[in-house]
């Protein structure tokens, strides 16, 4: 029985191995998908790559492309073509040669630019072009042109041998030494610039090949490549060893060294021993020869890099870890069958597998114990034994076999494991379900480490790290690492950039390298403890893995990602990544014309010497390296200050246009996360001209022409003083004579000014006199019975006085009237606005005004002029016309002139008074108020707009004054000067419109700084409307605020806040509310009555200000504001304004405003009374209740009753409790809130929420 057993054994052994031989892996390569789409484009078919310092080159079917790191550039040509770039030459000076086949020969310059090489049609059938350095070799269908470059032309043409043509496209080989020419086993051979060859055959230097495919000259060494084998030595006709290949050798496009070992790169890889040339079996991992198409070309960059371009995968090249790791197809079996091998023979190391790797294992056919039964985990104990955690009804059996599978020990659990890890010494630790941790202290018994970790993290895995080091992994939280010595837990970050969280699983290979699978990548913590991650440039193209899918085997590890398997060589893992830090980069610079594009030539090694302003310069900067461009990062620092700059890119763009004149630094190097070795510093130095304007040469031009300019500058001041002495002299005498001609002029001047004060004073005398005079008697004699009668006489000359100084004022300013600007007046528009303002003066005698006019035409006049025209005119009317009279204002066009007719059935003129009506200090009738100014007035507003006036008058039949304005004004210029200032004027849809509302309810509130002048507008404007009073802006506004006035009546000129910074004020803050304004000012010039229209007043009075006239004002400003249309939220519409009492004096006021702010701050209290109301008002309880019942005709406790319920109904409406309502208004409890409620509004309070409930509002 046990040598059938032993048969059985090693049966299942071989066919387990036969099994991995004849059923070879089914790998997933490298370069399964093409890579062949950079920069947006396709590259077609790559035909040819060259690495350059400025990056890698792509001659391809669909153009040049540049690949420079993370960057990829695609290049036009200048030219049309018709073909494709069959060939990519490099230049000493690094130039590029392009042969397009099918249109020519093109030189890409260093600097960007692009020149086609001239030869006719003799290029246009070129394959491949090789620079000698004064000669280009090239190759064309059945010949090869020789082309002078010098000279520009073609010197030779080689058509074939001597005893043939050629059939193709010959192979050419050229360097320093020699030039070849091979065809099939024919060689033409040349060993200087003459190009006189010499003709043998190739079994002459080469004897076992049948022909030469390719030859490379590397490290010193000449390798010559054929089909059968390679000859190589130190000299090209003179070998030294033949290698014999296992294989033909095909298509072969480079000879380079990988592990110092020669390798021929070509369809597959092949590498030279020291016999023979044998395939390089790891190439299998990367490429399959059939998939890839044919090697079109193949080059080495000066890091030993690898690119090669095919004709079906595009461009591809050999990664980081090429012979570390290999990749696999999902379900390839690769684990499954290599974990077959390793629990059937010796190769234990530290493997550890879970019941989905047992799963799978026990499904091939392998036969061990822990196939029998559901087992959690199988794991390599010692050198030769086997662990198994087998589960069975939520318990856990720990069983110990030997390398024959034969049990040995068992040992007792009395907890439930979910992972175990085994120490150095041997000892078994084990991870429970509740996350406590325990290790084995004999067979029966274990021992529970002092580190609770249930209440706090769950783990799903663990395994050691060194002797007394316990990584632990978590599926959420990430990965935690456990000292067993000090006990304390301490999280372990995988990343820098970002919280790796999701831990797959973890395990120590026999290298001694550390491996955690995540779901952000596959990671391993190199030699000075940092972990790194594996990307596509490593060749592992996963970045998920599968749980707890992570193997150690004795020589690799394995593991299973989302989409591939990957084994990864322990060893040669280690060797590629000692490899890969002690790498060293550096960075590429290019300092370029971004006007141009054209690269700028550095004037010595990366020095360069610029001048400011004189062209737009960039600094480019960039890592040469395509298949490590998501791992390397550059870095600058700028003069040497500060930090390290990192650019997070393989590239930096760096404008140099702003750097100011001076010497300037920038150091450059590349940051490689997994180098340890220092990375080369490039240094660019920048000299920075300042432009020719600001060198000291144009310094010392500057300073010697302002010299020469001072020079001639003193010469011609000399000059002109003795001129100016000259004329100085004769000037003196003209403005001695014209100064007695002003004198006389200025002589004319003040005597008429005298005779004009000498009328006003006489003019003045008279009605001063009577002023004077009559309040003096009463002051005498109050109680007269002439009183009344006194009182008049002084009122109606006091009058007279005013209009006169108005008018005086008005004749003066006609002196200067042709310097006023000119105002555009919209007839349509501005007519009735003005005589709108002049019927309250019709109104008071009880007469009508109508006005009629027929012209929609604009007249430009002087500033104000029409306003003084009607003034004067209707006011005259109104004072010669009897009560009840009619009074008419007609505006028509006639010949393209305005004209204005006022007429009137008044008294009419006398014919003796007609010629004199129109001079000034005119009167008709001495009894009359006026000084006869008014009509003069308008006869010179009349004379200075080109106008002109006729007079019509009957006696007792009335009079007719008639004006003519011209239309047409060719001075006229339209600007913001002459523009109508009447924006913010209120419309008025209708000025003959007359309405007659109620209006005694309204508010007026009246703002003046002056006491005596406020109090006297109280008094007259309260007999009318409720009236409120304020001595600053400031304090209107608050006002405002809380009464809502229905109009503001308020001074020009207020210290602190103004008139017109109130009227700003309001419309800002009650805009909703359109409350109108009425402006009274001292200042009666246009300009303040146009800053006060502007500022929004609705209407503006020159002080002093009749009351009657005031009061007519507030009247038609309060009836325009009823007929306009008014939209009002219905927030507002539910606000009522308070019910205001009538105030005697301010003083009422301001004890009344006083009154209700203390209400409101203390109505909810329960204990507020009249008493601690008197002590807030600073007044006896006996004062108050005099005052309250002066002013409200109330007790104080009817005035906190009223009060609280008018807030308890708002709360009521608004949805409250009625329990907690009357708790909030100062009530001591419900029933008596209720009692009080029903008692004044004869209902409850639920039933007046019922009623008065407010519909709920929802936003959206």
């Amino acid at each position: 029985m046990e040598r059938t057993r032993f048969y059985q054994k090693r049966t299942l052994v071989l066919f387990v191995l036969l099994c991995t031989v004849i059923w070879p892996v089914q790998a997933n390569h490298y370069w399964k998908d093409a890579n062949v789409y950079f920069d947006g484009f396709s590259t077609g078919i790559i035909r040819d790559i060259e690495y350059a310092e400025d990056g890698l080159w792509l001659g391809a079917e669909n153009g040049l492309f540049r690949l420079a790191g993370e960057e990829a550039e695609r290049f036009e040509l200048p030219y049309l073509t018709s073909g494709y770039i069959s060939d990519l030459e490099l230049t000493v000076e690094g130039d590029i040669w392009l042969t397009v086949y099918g249109t020519g020969i093109f030189l890409k310059r260093r600097d960007g630019a692009i020149e086609k090489l001239e030869q006719g049609e003799a290029f246009q059938s070129a394959w491949q072009v090789h620079d000698t350095g004064s000669t280009l070799l090239v190759l064309t269908v059945g010949s090869v042109l020789i082309y002078d470059k010098r000279s520009s032309e073609i010197v030779r043409k080689i058509d074939g041998l001597t005893k043939r043509k050629f059939d193709g496209f010959p192979y050419i080989f050229s360097n320093k030494e020699h030039t070849l020419i091979i065809e099939g086993s024919d060689v033409l051979h040349a060993q200087d610039s003459s190009f006189k060859f010499d003709e043998y055959e190739i079994e002459k230097y080469w004897p076992r090949l049948s022909t030469v495919s390719h030859i490379a000259h590397h490290r010193n060494v000449y390798h010559v490549v054929g089909p059968e084998g390679v000859y190589s030595g130190s000299k090209l006709f003179e070998p030294e060893i033949y290698r014999s290949a296992d294989r033909p050798l095909k298509n072969i496009k480079l000879v380079t060294s990988i592990d110092d070992t020669v390798t021929l790169v070509g369809n597959s890889l092949s590498k030279l021993t020291k016999t023979k040339v044998e395939a390089v079996r790891w190439v299998r991992n990367l490429w399959d020869d059939q998939e890839i198409g044919t090697i079109t070309s193949a080059t080495e960059s000066e890091d030993g890099d690898i690119y090669i371009a095919s004709s079906q995968k595009g461009l591809i090249y050999i990664p980081t870890f090429f012979d570390a790791i290999t990749t696999s197809e999902q379900n390839s079996g690769l684990l499954t069958r290599a974990l077959g091998r390793i629990v059937d023979g010796n190769s234990i190391s530290s493997t550890k597998i879970y019941r989905k790797q047992i799963d799978e294992v026990c499904d091939i056919g392998v036969e061990k114990p822990f196939c029998q039964k559901q087992h959690l985990l199988v794991s390599a104990y010692g050198e030769n034994d086997w662990l198994t955690v087998a589960v069975n009804n939520s318990q856990s059996n720990i069983h110990i076999y030997n390398s024959e599978w034969q049990r040995t020990d068992q040992l007792d659990v009395d907890f439930e494991i979910q992972d175990i890890t085994i120490s150095e010494s041997g000892a078994i630790y084990a991870l429970s379900e509740t996350s406590e941790i325990y290790v084995q202290m004999s067979r029966t018994s274990w021992r529970k480490l002092p580190i609770d970790l249930a209440n706090t993290l769950k783990f799903d895995c663990f395994f050691f790290s060194g002797k007394k080091e316990i990584y632990l992994c978590s599926k959420t939280r990430g990965l935690f690492l456990l000292d067993l010595d000090s006990g304390t837990i301490s999280t372990e970050e995988l990343s820098s950039s970002h919280r790796v969280k999701y831990i797959r699983s973890g395990t120590s290979d026999a290298a001694g390298t550390l491996w955690i699978a995540t779901n952000s990548g596959l990671f391993f913590k190199n030699i000075k403890g940092d972990w790194m991650v594996l990307n596509q440039s490593d060749g592992v193209k996963d970045i998920d893995f599968e749980y707890k899918g992570l193997v150690a085997a004795k020589y690799a590890i394995f593991t299973d990602g989302d989409i591939y398997n990957y084994r990864v060589n322990s060893s040669a893992f280690a060797n590629r990544i000692d490899s890969r830090q002690r790498r060293a980069s550096s960075a590429v610079i290019r300092v370029i014309d971004k006007k141009s594009g054209k690269v700028i030539e550095s004037a010595e090694n990366n020095v360069y010497d610029l001048v400011q302003g004189d062209r737009e310069v960039m600094l480019y900067a960039f890592i040469n390296n395509y298949i490590l461009r998501h791992d390397l990062k550059l870095e600058y620092l700028l003069s040497g200050e500060g930090d390290w700059v990192s650019s997070e890119s393989t590239y930096i763009n760096h404008d140099l246009s702003t750097l100011s004149p001076g010497t300037h630094t920038i150091a450059l190097r590349v940051s490689d996360p997994r180098s340890y070795a220092k990375q080369l510093e490039t240094l660019v130095t920048l000299h920075i001209l300042p432009p020719w304007w600001r060198t000291w040469q144009a310094m010392i031009g500057y300073i010697i022409a302002l010299m020469a300019l001072s020079y001639l500058g003193y010469r011609n001041y000399l000059h002109r003083v003795s001129e100016q002495g000259e004329m100085l002299s004769k000037l003196v005498d003209e403005k001695h004579t014209a100064l007695e001609n002003s004198g006389e002029f200025l002589n004319h001047v003040l005597g008429q000014r005298q005779r004009i004060m000498a009328n006003l004073s006489h003019e003045i005398r008279t009605p001063l006199a009577l002023v004077v005079g009559p309040i003096s008697q009463i002051m005498k004699s109050p109680a007269d019975a002439e009183v009344p009668e006194l009182l008049d006489t002084a009122n109606r000359n006091a009058q007279r006085i005013q209009v006169l100084v108005d008018q005086m004022l008005e004749l003066e300013k006609l002196d200067y009237m042709r310097s006023r600007p000119k105002q555009l007046y919209d007839l349509d528009h501005d007519i009735p606005k003005i005589t709108y303002d002049l019927k309250p003066f019709a109104a008071a005698k009880e007469q009508t005004l109508s006005v009629k006019c027929s012209t929609g035409k604009s007249i430009l006049l002087y500033e104000d002029s029409l306003e003084k025209i009607l003034s004067n005119l209707v006011s005259n009317a109104v004072k010669y016309t009897h009560v009840g009279g009619n009074i008419t204002v007609k505006i028509s066009e006639r010949s393209m002139q305005l004209l204005i007719e006022v007429s009137d059935n008044g008294q009419g003129i006398p014919d003796d008074m007609k010629g004199k009506i129109f001079e000034r200090y005119a009167q008709l009738d001495k009894s009359k108020d006026g000084v006869g100014v008014g009509l003069a007035l308008v006869k010179e507003l009349v004379n200075v707009n080109d106008g002109h006036i006729k007079l019509k008058s009957s006696l007792d039949e009335g009079t007719s004054v008639s004006i003519w304005l011209p239309l047409i004004n060719t001075e006229y210029q339209q600007s913001e000067e002459n523009s109508v200032v009447a924006a913010n004027e209120p419309e008025r849809p209708d000025y003959d419109v007359m309405l007659t509302p109620p209006l005694e309810d309204k508010l007026i509130l009246i703002v003046d700084d002056n006491d005596e002048l406020r109090h006297y507008l109280h008094k007259q404007v309260r007999s009318h409307y409720h009236c409120l009073v304020a001595g600053s802006g400031r304090q209107a506004l608050e006002i405002a605020s809380r009464m809502r006035p229905d109009l503001i009546v308020t001074d020009y000129k207020m210290p602190g806040m103004d008139g017109l910074e109130l009227i700003v004020k309001v419309r800002e803050q009650f805009d909703e509310l359109r409350i109108p304004v009425i402006v009274m000012s001292a200042f009666g010039d246009p300009k303040s009555i146009r800053d006060a229209l502007s500022a929004g007043a609705d209407s503006y009075l020159t002080k002093p200000v009749e009351s009657e006239l005031l009061l007519l004002r507030i009247r038609n400003v309060l009836e325009r504001q009823q007929i306009q249309i008014v939209e009002v939220s219905t927030e507002n519409s539910d606000d009522e304004a308070p019910n205001l009492p009538d105030f005697v004096n301010e003083k009422d006021q301001n004890f009344y405003f006083k009154f209700i702010d203390n209400l409101a701050s203390h109505y909810t209290e329960e204990s507020f009374n009249r008493a601690a109301m008197a002590s807030e008002m600073a007044v006896s309880e006996r004062q108050l209740s005099r005052k309250l019942r002066a002013i409200f005709d109330k007790t104080f406790n009817e005035l906190l009753k009223e009060f609280r319920l008018e807030q308890a109904k708002q709360m009521l409406a608004e949805g409250m409790q009625v329990t907690q309502v009357g708790l909030e208004v100062g009530f001591s409890s419900p029933s008596q809130f209720s009692r009080v409620f029903r008692d004044v509004l004869d209902m409850t309070p639920t039933q007046y929420q019922q009623e008065n409930a407010k519909p709920v509002r929802r936003k959206g």
